[in-house]
């Protein structure tokens, strides 16, 4: 969060801005995805649209998660409800590893039967579409992480940027595969897909698990805290 943080009314409103663009375009890159599983039959497309359900799903947890974590605090909660977002991100780490499991495992399997990839011009052309997206929204979460701070817009920003990395991949395989002649080019790079989206898994489930468990702050985070304090 930066220095000049704005008001908090302006950062719950960015947060739910933020989640609800993010459930707007997983629906419309879910939908884009589809057509060109369907025309391509490629296994990396169907890696991108497995990851692009998993980006539906947790887009609505986030966006119902940051709107329960902004509640005021009550006689029964009296800390508040801040911590259904690492909650939120937990759920999302656990979706992510899943699903890279799943890729890896169809990955392999198209390696041992190798399938030929049709129509790659168009799903070329829908991949580059939803990658367009994908850029304009993770530039819109740093945006919203740089004045909010929120982890869980953190964490789906995490994982847009892997989608972004990953669409480059796809429409790479899909050169590679129909126009070079290099058919286990859609097999390798699904696998290279599963093993990034699981190491984004990972990474978002250690640090949700921390704010979850109340993991103790660096020394130089508490030497800090402990200067401003005797300042005054």
């Amino acid at each position: 969060m930066s220095d000049t943080s704005p008001p908090p009314e302006e950062i719950a409103r960015l947060k739910k801005a933020a989640t609800a663009l993010a459930l707007t375009i997983g629906i419309i890159a879910l939908g884009m995805k589809v057509g060109a599983w369907a025309v391509t039959h490629s296994v990396s497309v169907l890696s991108a649209l497995m990851d692009s359900v998993l980006d539906s799903i947790m887009a609505l947890v986030n966006f119902l998660a940051v709107r329960k974590a902004l509640m005021p605090a009550d006689r029964f909660h009296r800390f508040g409800f801040g911590k259904f977002e690492p909650l939120a991100s937990l759920a999302q780490s656990a979706f992510i590893i899943g699903v890279a499991v799943v890729i890896a495992f169809e990955a392999v399997d198209r390696f041992i039967h190798p399938h030929p990839v049709a129509n790659a011009e168009l799903g070329i052309a829908a991949i580059a579409g939803v990658l367009a997206l994908m850029i304009g929204l993770a530039l819109y979460q740093q945006h919203v992480i740089r004045l909010t701070g929120s982890i869980v817009v953190r964490a789906d920003s995490l994982h847009i940027k892997a989608d972004v990395m990953m669409h480059m991949g796809v429409i790479l395989s899909l050169l590679l595969s129909s126009f070079g002649s290099i058919t286990w080019a859609d097999s390798a790079i699904a696998l290279f897909i599963a093993a990034f989206l699981a190491w984004n898994g990972m990474g978002i489930f250690t640090e949700s698990m921390g704010i979850l468990l109340d993991r103790e702050l660096s020394d130089d985070e508490r030497h800090k805290i402990r200067d401003i304090a005797l300042s005054h």
